[in-house]
């Protein structure tokens, strides 16, 4: 019989749980209950031990070029080490053990999946960007798409979750009766693999079209596909977020559905239909009862350098008296810049002033905090 083992590497003194190949195929992470982290040549030899957690170390994996490594414990920090064993950075966020951490594809940001039930996504510096809530249960794994724009999820809930970078849930593969315990993009992105304790692998398909587009019309399609339209907007994709649009009954449209709709018609420069949905918002979806949207149309105008159609709205907010807190100074610029076809400062963040007067915080949205006002 051909016996296939090259070789053992023998060093950690306790269970270990996870290894990884460099980049280059010429070197070997791995990860123990030692608390420790080893990095071997492929002939063997241990060329250095990495040590900083206090507790298990579940999860390490290089970057995509090679020259630093991740690891993530149940001491619920993450550590980013340079190869010569220096520590760079710890990252401090989850509040329970860290199970499974990754790179994105460009190396410049980390994911990471936590018995504490959420996923984390940090930029390479050690900033958190965000974070992703969902599973019911503890998240076993994380791992990046081949083009870095999505993230899929194992959990102890049984499922596995399909996110985009932005921390849109885009959808929620059930079909394991355990805990999903191993994830996996194709390289081409068009597939995900998962792993389950209930002792099957299942092969999924999460071809953006084909998952979204295809389903039958049930109100959780329609979820789908309102997730899809996001990211295809964000994408620039103006025709495909077309195509998810006109399978969405526009008897079945929530406020979000009219704010993509008139974002879209914007972004195709069709700005008599995007006139038309917002006069059908203002009856179906009042203002004063959906601020925020108007609002994030009349800077998506802005944007677009359409000051006419972003100085009408901002006028709609003043005349409505709920308005976020640099509407006055966003409707005189806009007002400005009409008359005078000049660009002026941009005032975000900074604070009414003026004949307005604020009288009380009413609430938060999306984009800053509202304000009631009056003359």
């Amino acid at each position: 019989m051909i016996d296939f083992l090259i070789r053992t590497l023998k060093g950690h003194t306790k269970s270990v749980l996870s290894v990884s190949f460099s980049p280059d195929g010429k070197y070997i992470v791995s990860g123990s209950r030692d608390d420790t982290i080893k990095l071997w040549s492929i002939d063997g030899t241990l060329i250095r031990t990495l040590k900083g957690h206090t507790n298990d170390v579940n999860s390490v994996s290089f970057s995509p070029d090679g020259k630093y490594i991740v690891s993530g414990s149940d001491d619920k920090t993450i550590k980013l080490w340079s190869v010569d064993g220096t520590l760079i950075r710890t990252l401090k966020g989850h509040t329970s053990d860290v199970l499974s951490v990754s790179f994105s594809p460009d190396g410049k940001y980390i994911v990471s999946g936590s018995d504490d039930n959420t996923i984390k996504l940090w930029s390479i510096d050690g900033t958190l960007i965000r974070t992703l809530k969902g599973h019911t249960d503890w998240v076993l794994s994380v791992s990046f798409s081949p083009d870095g724009k999505y993230i899929v999820s194992g959990s102890y809930d049984n499922t596995i979750k399909l996110w985009s970078i932005d921390g849109t849930l885009i959808r929620t593969l059930k079909g394991h009766t355990d805990y999903v315990k191993s994830v996996s993009f194709s390289p081409d992105g068009k597939y995900i693999v998962s792993g389950s304790s209930d002792d099957t692998i299942k092969l999924w398909d999460v071809n953006l079209e084909n998952i979204l587009i295809n389903p039958p019309q049930t109100e959780r399609a329609y979820e789908d596909k309102r997730a899809a339209l996001k990211i295809m907007i964000a994408e620039g994709k103006n025709e495909e977020a077309l195509k998810i649009l006109s399978l969405i009954p526009k008897s079945s449209w929530n406020e979000e559905d009219y704010a993509n709709c008139v974002e879209l018609y914007i972004n195709l420069d069709m700005y008599d239909i995007a006139d038309e949905i917002i006069k059908e918002m203002t009856v179906k979806k009042p203002l004063a009862s959906h601020p925020g949207i108007y609002y994030d149309l009349a800077r998506i105008y802005e944007n677009k350098n359409r000051m006419e159609e972003a100085r009408n709205i901002y006028q709609k907010l003043i005349t409505e008296n709920v308005i976020y807190k640099d509407v006055i100074k966003r409707h005189q610029n806009a007002k400005e810049r009409i008359t005078a076809d000049t660009v002026v400062r941009d005032p975000i963040n900074e604070l009414i002033a003026g004949k307005y007067e604020i009288l009380r915080e009413i609430g938060r949205g999306g984009m800053g905090i509202v304000y009631e006002a009056v003359n």
